[in-house]
């Protein structure tokens, strides 16, 4: 995480401890507060997508692959052998290309991730994904070669991993592929989400 971005969520902290004593003190209503005031996050999420596609659009420059800040950026494919991001606003989107792929971290706090592993393999061995957000969906497209496992849970959504699917409050999944145990290439998916859905697609 680069230093604009930590100061960003020690505000945001500071910010929720203030409330949180505040309404323990019965000087505020915290609950209150966020049943008033939530919609603002909305807007400071749509403002911020505004923001990203007018900024690409009028640079038409890529970033390099590994991403940390505030805002975050489509990047249309990679041949990165390993994922490295973290965003708090804004959609991240890639197709990767690796031919010898081991995973990493993808954090987006206010926006959605869409992963395509559709041309990528696997390097042999043992190898982790987390995929971790507050606010909206992620969905990871897999080759049908590819050996995985996967734990997904979200708070507020749904979770589909081919045919298996989960709905309704605190929902997770636990699945393997037929062949996760025997692969000499295999790859972990952790994926969590409090508000939004978890697809993995193969």
């Amino acid at each position: 995480m680069n230093r604009s971005s930590g100061i960003w969520w020690g505000i945001i902290l500071i910010a929720i401890g203030g409330l949180l004593l505040l309404d323990n003190m019965y000087i505020a209503d915290v609950g209150e507060l966020l049943h008033t005031y939530w919609p603002v996050l909305l807007i400071i999420w749509g403002l911020s997508v505004l923001r990203r596609r007018s900024v690409s659009r009028g640079t038409g420059v890529e970033s390099s692959m590994r991403v940390d800040g505030a805002m975050a950026t489509v990047y249309p494919s990679s041949d990165e052998n390993r994922l490295s991001v973290s965003t708090v606003f804004g959609d991240y989107t890639i197709a990767v290309q690796s031919k010898s792929f081991s995973g990493g971290t993808v954090s987006t706090k206010f926006g959605n991730t869409d992963i395509d592993l559709l041309n990528a393999q696997l390097a042999e061995g043992d190898h982790s994904l987390v995929l971790d957000g507050a606010f909206g969906n992620a969905t990871l497209h897999l080759p049908k070669a590819m050996a995985f496992a996967v734990y997904a849970s979200t708070t507020f959504g749904g979770i589909r991993v081919g045919d298996q699917r989960k709905e309704g409050m605190s929902s997770s999944l636990d699945f393997s592929s037929p062949d996760f145990q025997t692969a000499k290439a295999r790859l972990r998916i952790s994926a969590s989400r409090v508000f939004g859905n978890i697809s993995v697609v193969q």
